[in-house]
């Protein structure tokens, strides 16, 4: 799935809101009733560290392993500037350490680098709710 455009006002950034949403979308397109068969989420990111730092903490990475290499993909001049990069998050890893013991149920983690974060669900009775077993 591309996510087109994902922003926060200005006011309200810096308080998680952003990996909020892309929490829910990496366990809505990973659960089982899903039907969509989607594999990845994709973004356009900005080329500004800020937009790009905050897409790898939230598991994305780059999808072309150099800038050059990207440019020239897109067939773009060497001296024309990057506005954006590619980047993907992959919710089915090869490395399955990452969605081992996950059952459904509420509340739910979230796996934030080495460290995982306790999320209490916005909505009873849903299925859509991991949880890590203790």
């Amino acid at each position: 799935m591309l996510i087109g455009r994902l922003a926060v006002s200005k006011d309200f950034q810096g308080h998680g809101i952003g990996s909020e949403i892309l929490d829910f979308l990496k366990i809505w397109f990973s659960d089982s009733h899903n039907k969509t068969a989607c594999r990845f989420l994709a973004v356009d990111a900005y080329n500004a560290q800020s937009v790009l730092k905050f897409y790898g903490n939230n598991e994305f990475s780059f999808i072309f392993k150099s800038e050059n290499e990207e440019r020239a993909s897109l067939q773009l001049h060497e001296s024309e500037p990057l506005r954006t990069r590619m980047m993907c998050c992959d919710l089915f890893p090869k490395d399955l350490k990452t969605f081992k013991g996950l059952q459904r149920c509420s509340p739910f983690y979230i796996r934030r680098g080495k460290r995982w974060t306790k999320k209490e669900p916005r909505r009873r009775g849903s299925s859509l709710y991991l949880v890590r077993n203790q």
